[in-house]
């Protein structure tokens, strides 16, 4: 299954918040599942250094969930932790 069969982005451009936990230094960038409470789990291959892991989490979300300029993706909270609410709207045209 993929997060893109289960996230659905509402062409309004109302914003999605996604709880993620984000395992860095995978082998590669996939998703693992959902947790029990409700938390998408991200393998990403990128380290946790000088914000890799977040910016790589970022552009796989973005590619994963087919969206293009026009979307914000921002880490709202959880910067720095493994677990984090990433934002997702429409950018204002």
């Amino acid at each position: 299954m993929r997060l893109s069969d289960i996230v659905k982005i509402p062409q309004t451009g109302d914003p999605v918040y996604l709880p993620i936990k984000v395992v860095p230094r995978s082998k590669r960038a996939e998703y693992a599942g959902t947790m029990d409470d409700g938390t998408h789990k991200i393998r990403i291959a990128a380290a946790p250094e000088r914000g890799r892991a977040n910016a790589a989490l970022l552009s796989w979300l973005a590619d994963e969930l087919s969206l293009d300029k026009e979307w914000e993706l921002s880490i709202i909270s959880g910067a720095w932790d493994e677990r984090k609410i990433v934002r997702i709207r429409r950018k204002n045209v």
